[in-house]
């Protein structure tokens, strides 16, 4: 395997870390740096991390990303805190919910999103179309404005194709939960919360 000084002197390279400048004078997202070559650099098997692309710029970020899908396509397992769900939702296979230091939901995104509510916007081929049609029970409508409607999906997309096809609609828009909606719908406003 790679020598742990030439894997520190690759991640810093890597990270862009000038490592001439002493720690203590570093800003933070320059600690937060030293602190992850320092996590990564011996290639555990399993790396739990806290917040790890806080003080991190944009760019840096995306190449933490890089080298956290690296290490778990080596077979490490990468286990971490955020509170910045986009990012949780691009690296993630599985989610724990944690609330006041409790884990209150754990399961695949994909399972959360599947048992998820999905934003929809169905436009109809005009406005008397759209008033005389009955939303069917799996479709909660939020809002009608004149030939558009959008609902929340609560049943199967299957359901809604199959009421689509039988009524005058000329769009259909299915949008995903994201996982800040997912994370609300289950918790509300999301106060106290940890993702």
């Amino acid at each position: 395997g790679l020598d742990l000084r030439e894997a520190g002197r690759e991640l810093a390279e890597r990270f862009e870390l000038e490592t001439t400048v002493r720690v203590r004078a570093m800003s933070r997202g320059m600690r937060q740096k030293v602190g992850l070559i320092l996590a990564l650099a011996h290639r555990p098997r399993l790396l739990i991390l806290d917040e790890p692309t806080s003080g991190l710029d944009p760019i840096m970020q995306d190449r933490l990303a890089q080298v956290l899908r690296e290490r778990a396509a080596e077979g490490a397992t990468v286990f971490f805190s955020s509170h910045t769900l986009s990012e949780v939702e691009q690296l993630c296979d599985s989610v724990a919910i944690v609330r006041r230091g409790r884990i209150v939901a754990s399961e695949s995104l994909r399972d959360l999103r599947r048992r998820a509510r999905r934003s929809v916007t169905i436009d109809f081929k005009d406005a008397a179309t759209a008033a005389a049609a009955t939303p069917p029970a799996f479709l909660s409508v939020e809002r009608r404005h004149a030939a558009t409607w959008r609902a929340s999906l609560i049943g199967e997309t299957a359901q809604l194709v199959q009421w689509v096809a039988t009524q005058p609609v000329v769009d259909l828009i299915l949008s995903p939960p994201d996982l800040e909606s997912l994370f609300r719908a289950y918790y509300g406003s999301g106060e106290g919360v940890d993702a």
